[in-house]
This record gives C-alpha cells, sequence and structure tokens, in this order.
C-alpha cells in the first residue's frame, strides 16, 4: 500500500491534471444534458381459439388454428422486429419533426425500445422525446404506421397465397371437367349407371320375365287344347272350318280375325302390368269384344248359307269356329309373347355378362371423378383460407394502454455522467501512474539484490532537523548499531563519503546521524559539507560561516568531538582542485592536524554533478543512502554505473525510511536487508 502512495505521490502532478481535464468535460456534459421526456404505450395479442376449417370431400378435412405461442416461435418477437424495422421506422423518421438530429435509420432507432413481456401477450412500448408533445406524437406516430404495416403485410400474403391458389385451382377445375366428362360419356356408351344396383334390377327383370313367360307357357299349353278339343269336337281344324264356311277369301273376316290375333299380346301384356280395372286394359277388352262380335257375325252368316256343313255337331257351329278361331288367336298370341319374353330375357342375360369389366370401367372413373372432385374442393378452401390465413400470420394487435408521457429527470443523466466520471478518474489515474511509473519506476528491495552490494542496514524515518539542538537530541539505536559496523571496517585512512542517486533520499541525515553515533562512541570526527547546490548541512547547524576548502582553515566545532567544514568554489575550480590532487592532499592534512579519526564526506547527489563521482575515485568507501518511494529505478542504476566508470565500488547501502533487525558483526553480508519489523 505504501508503494502504491508512493507511486500516486511521484505523480500527482499529471493524475491532477488527467482528472482535471475529466472534470471539465464531465461539467461540459452535465451542462448540455436535456431533460428526455418519454411516452409509454402497451399493445397486446389476443389468443383466440378460431381456427378455419375446409371440407375436402372425401379426402378427409383441413382445419387450420389460431396463434400458437411457443419456445421456437414466439409472435411477439415478429411483432418486436417489424415495430422496430427500417421499412417501419424510416416511414416514421420521414415525418419526424427532429428528422435532422438522426444521421440514419439505425441512430433514430435508439429512441425506440420495444420489449415483449414475459409468460403475457403484452408488448411495452417507450419512445424518447425531447419535449412532451413530440414523445407523444412520435409513439402515436409508431402505433399508426405498425398497423398499417400490419395491414400490407396480411394483403401481400394473402395475394401472394391467391395468386398460387388461382393457378392451381383453374387446373383442379380442368381436370374435374375432364374426369365428368369421361364418366358422362362411358355412362351413355354402356348404359350404366350405378352399376351395383342395375345389376340388381336386370337381374330382378329376369326373373320377372322368367315368371312371366313360365305363366304364358301354361296359358299357351291351356289355350292350345282348347284348339284341339274344339277341333276335335268339329272333325276339322280351324282353317278347314274357315274354308268350309268360304270365309278364306273374305278379306274383311280375315282382316278381323289378324287384328284380332294382333290385339291378344297387348292384351296380354296389359292384363300382367296392371289390374282389371286399369284404363288401358278395360280398352284392350272392349277392342276384342268389338273384334269378337264382328267375327261372330261373319261366321254366323257363313253358316247359315252353307251346304255339306256336319250337322251332328249341333246347331251351334257358327259358334264352335268362333270359339275355335279365337282360341287359335289366343294361342297364337300367347306363342309370341312366349317367344318375345325369351328374347328379352336372353338380351338381360347377355348384358349381364358384359356388366363386370364395364363395372370397373365405371367403378375407375367415378372414382377418378371423386378425386378430381375432392382436390377441386380442397383448393377452394384453401383459396377461402388464404384470405383468412394472413390473419392466423399477422394477428390483429391491438393497443391496451394510449401513449402517456412522463419526464426523465436530467439528474438521473448527470448522475451517470458523474459515476462514469468517478469510474474514469479512478481506473484513468491508476493506468496512467502505472504507465508513468514503468517509464521511470521507483527503486525495489529487488533492484537492491540485483546489485551484490552489501546493505549495511536501515534506519527509520526522522523528523527534519531544524536546528542543532535537534541533531543532540535526534541519536538513534540504529546509527548506533551502524557506527559499531563501520568502526569494524578496515577502511583506508578512515574516510568515507555518504552519496545517493538524487535529491531528498536522506544522505544528510545519514551523515548527522552516523557523525553523532561515531562520536558517542568516542572517536573524533570531521564533517566535510561538499554539496555546494543544497547545502542542507550547514542550514541545519545554522554555520553560517564561508570557509574555503583550504588545510590553513579551521574546522567549525558543533558538537563535542565533531567538527565541520565546508566547501565553497566554483564548480570548475572545484573539479581541478579535485582533479589535481588537492583535494586528498587537503583531506590528509586536515585529518592529521586535527587528529580526527574519521572523515565522513556528504556529498551532493551522484546524477546531479560531476565532481561527487570525481571524490569517489579519491575516497575509499562510498555509502549509498536510498529512500523507498523517493528513490528511482533508472536514477540508481545511473549513479552505479558512473561509479564503476570510475573503477569505485560502494561499500555498502544504506535504506533510509525503514527499520532494520540487528545483523552480524561483519555487515558485509551481501543483500542481508530485512523487512520492516
Amino acid at each position: 500500500m505504501n508503494r502504491v502512495f508512493a507511486i500516486f505521490l511521484r505523480h500527482w502532478i499529471f493524475v491532477a491534471s488527467f482528472n482535471a481535464v475529466l472534470f471539465a468535460i464531465a461539467s461540459v456534459l452535465i451542462a448540455r444534458v436535456p431533460q428526455v421526456w418519454i411516452a409509454k404505450t402497451q399493445l397486446i395479442l389476443p389468443v383466440t381459439s378460431s381456427g378455419l376449417t375446409a371440407d375436402l370431400g372425401t379426402l378427409g378435412s383441413l382445419n387450420s388454428g389460431g396463434v400458437v405461442f411457443s419456445q421456437q416461435v414466439n409472435p411477439l418477437n415478429i411483432f418486436s422486429s417489424i415495430l422496430l424495422s427500417d421499412q417501419t421506422l424510416s416511414q416514421l423518421w420521414n415525418s419526424d419533426p427532429q428528422k435532422d438530429q438522426f444521421s440514419d435509420v439505425s441512430s433514430y432507432r435508439k429512441i425506440f425500445t420495444v420489449a415483449p413481456q414475459s409468460e403475457s401477450t403484452i408488448i411495452s412500448i417507450t419512445v424518447h422525446g425531447s419535449t412532451e408533445e413530440i414523445a407523444q406524437g412520435r409513439a402515436r406516430r409508431l402505433l399508426d404506421v405498425f398497423q398499417q404495416r400490419m395491414s400490407q403485410l396480411r394483403q401481400n400474403d394473402a395475394k401472394q397465397r391467391s395468386e398460387f391458389m388461382r393457378t392451381e385451382l383453374n387446373q383442379a377445375l380442368r381436370n374435374l371437367r375432364q374426369a365428368q366428362t369421361r364418366l358422362t360419356e362411358f355412362q351413355e356408351s354402356s348404359g350404366l349407371v350405378s352399376s351395383d344396383n342395375q345389376i340388381r334390377e336386370t337381374v330382378a327383370a329376369v326373373t320377372q320375365l322368367t315368371t312371366t313367360r313360365s305363366q304364358i307357357i301354361a296359358q299357351f299349353k291351356s289355350s292350345q287344347a282348347n284348339v284341339k278339343e274344339l277341333s276335335s269336337r268339329m272333325g276339322l281344324s280351324s282353317d278347314q272350318a274357315i274354308r268350309s264356311l268360304r270365309l278364306a277369301e273374305n278379306r274383311d273376316f280375315q282382316f278381323i280375325r289378324q287384328k284380332l290375333s294382333e290385339l291378344e299380346v297387348p292384351l296380354l301384356e296389359a292384363e300382367a302390368k296392371f289390374t282389371p280395372e286399369h284404363p288401358q286394359v278395360k280398352n284392350l277388352l272392349n277392342q276384342r269384344e268389338q273384334l269378337s262380335k264382328q267375327l261372330t257375325q261373319y261366321i254366323a252368316e257363313a253358316a247359315a248359307n252353307t251346304q255339306g256343313v256336319n250337322a251332328s255337331v249341333g246347331e251351334n257351329y257358327g259358334e264352335l269356329i268362333q270359339n275355335l278361331v279365337l282360341a287359335e288367336a289366343n294361342t297364337s298370341a300367347l306363342q309370341n309373347q312366349e317367344i318375345q319374353l325369351q328374347r328379352q330375357i336372353d338380351e338381360l342375360n347377355k348384358k349381364l355378362q358384359t356388366f363386370p369389366p364395364a363395372q370397373a370401367k365405371l367403378l375407375e372413373l367415378q372414382h377418378q371423378y371423386k378425386i378430381a372432385e375432392g382436390v377441386y374442393n380442397g383448393l377452394v378452401g384453401k383459396v377461402q383460407e388464404a384470405k383468412l390465413n394472413a390473419f392466423s400470420a399477422f394477428p390483429s394487435i391491438q393497443v391496451l394502454d394510449d401513449p402517456s408521457v412522463e419526464v426523465q429527470a436530467a439528474s438521473n443523466s448527470q448522475q451517470k455522467i458523474a459515476i462514469g466520471v468517478i469510474l474514469a478518474g479512478l481506473f484513468g489515474s491508476a493506468a496512467l501512474a502505472l504507465f508513468l511509473e514503468s517509464r521511470n519506476p521507483l527503486l525495489s528491495p529487488e533492484d537492491l539484490q540485483k546489485t551484490e552490494i552489501p546493505i549495511l542496514g536501515g534506519v527509520p524515518q526522522f523528523k527534519v532537523l531544524h536546528n542543532r539542538e535537534a541533531v543532540e537530541a535526534e541519536t538513534h539505536l540504529e546509527f548506533q548499531r551502524l557506527a559499531l559496523a563501520i568502526s569494524a571496517m578496515n577502511l583506508e585512512d578512515r574516510r568515507f563519503m555518504v552519496s545517493s542517486s538524487t535529491v531528498g533520499e536522506g544522505k544528510t541525515t545519514v551523515v548527522l546521524g552516523l557523525a553523532i553515533a561515531l562520536a558517542t562512541l568516542g572517536f573524533r570526527i570531521l564533517i566535510i559539507d561538499a554539496d555546494q547546490n543544497q547545502s542542507a548541512l550547514k542550514a541545519t547547524l545554522g554555520n553560517s560561516s564561508s570557509q574555503t576548502f583550504h588545510p590553513s582553515d579551521q574546522p567549525i566545532s558543533v558538537r563535542h568531538n565533531i567538527d565541520v567544514m565546508t566547501i565553497h568554489q566554483p564548480e570548475r575550480e572545484l573539479v581541478e582542485f579535485i582533479v589535481s590532487k588537492g583535494f586528498e592532499q587537503s583531506l590528509q592534512v586536515l585529518q592529521e592536524n586535527g587528529n580526527y579519526d574519521y572523515v565522513l564526506i556528504d556529498s551532493a547527489s551522484i546524477c546531479s554533478t560531476t565532481e561527487t563521482s570525481l571524490m569517489a575515485s579519491i575516497i575509499s568507501g562510498v555509502l549509498f543512502v536510498v529512500r523507498p518511494g523517493v528513490s528511482q529505478r533508472y536514477l540508481f542504476q545511473k549513479a552505479l554505473t558512473q561509479l564503476n566508470h570510475q573503477r569505485v565500488k560502494p561499500m555498502g547501502i544504506i535504506v533510509n525510511g525503514m527499520d532494520m533487525k540487528p545483523m552480524d558483526s561483519s555487515y558485509a553480508t551481501k543483500n542481508s536487508l530485512i523487512t520492516t519489523g
């Protein structure tokens, strides 16, 4: 957490600038956020069980149900798509009073929200507008355009179905008429109307004719026996009897005889069909009676005028001849009728033999006709279905709630913008700080371990040393441990320099602390203030003197066994003084004259001046001070590189601002940094 805070503290200017820009942008956006009016309305799809039923004849029936909901196909989703379709919104967009505010239909679609409600048939619609009138007007126009679009879809669907069905219906009608024509022609040619009924009727007719023929045969035999009986009594046949009366040449008699014979046949037929009281039977009986009277008259006249007639038969000879002629005529009529009946029976039997193939042909044609009729009826039903089916695919959807308007407070949008800016500030600040840190990261314990320079220890964060009294008071146990470690080291000339990679890492604090700790151990200490840029040591000790660094100058005593000398020379002269070995000789003279046990040099930071690296090449030991949260990795590595160019390896690293646990007496163990206790 301290490292994170240190990273933000290092880059606070950039982070603050970034957040200031975000705040300015947010202020502009919040100021420009208008009030938004929302019009709400609801549509409902009535669920009905009505459907279409069409009779297809022998092929069955057609049942078409109403609106069906399923997980795969939900009509509400279809209607939602139609509501937000390009064609619907384009028509609405073209008539919108604020059309210029939207670049295209896609951007215009964003002000509409269509949401089908779960487990219901209701669609909720919300429409945004800059004013109450615009929001409500858009909602009303959307409903009108949607209803028009639905009507257009229904009409197009019905038209397409009707066009297809019309072609199929015409073809089915032609097929029906052809089947009907073939059936009619076959019925006319074969005489079959209904094969089963006709077979039954024909069989019944044969049976009836056979029965009638049997009766006629019986009557014929009876009449034939009567003729024989009459002929036997007269000893003459009917022809001989007629010749005996000389009637064979009488044309009128022969005509009446022929008519009487011919009349017997229809009379027999009429008596077979009708009752004796039937007018046709009575009429034929009257005709036969008239013909019999005329025939009897001719025979009576001929018998009275004829010589040689056999008188043994009695006085009724003429009556016998009359009966014989009538009996013979009746016999002839019965024989002719029997022959005619037999002919009819033969024709009917022959017709029965032709029924099986004709019956199969008739059944086939009737089946073809029924199929054609069923297809035609089915297509007629489909045409009617097409007119109603559009309402099945696009059922009538009704307005449940008229558009009502409510205002959405601008503060809602402002809050969203504010929250967005806060989040953007947090994440953006973190990203910016991490980016800047990646370009110039802080020094980490891992970086110290990679240097292979021994870490002598650490000191806690000290309060700022404002004056001499503070110096007297601010000694610490950790400095005493460091002093013991340094006193145990075999330092050449007992001189060492305290430096750092950049300012603010606490090297002056370390110099004062070590000097006080060494003096406490009984050593005499000389402090050389070589940091001409900061002069922090001079300000802390209140030393206003301006000695030039020269062996003849006298150091200033700031505490028992602690003296201080400050270097005041221009940079160019100081560099020449160091290179010419004047600085090294002066240190030698001062150390011998003052009988100092240790000389501590508080130098400027290595990366800020050139003379610090040159001093390090002369001083046998260098203590490198680093401060967590302040020291930078790249400057630390740069400082080590400069020391390496001077062939100087630091004698150790002191961590300022971190408590350290006790170390071994050698204080030379590599990478001995221990975490804060």
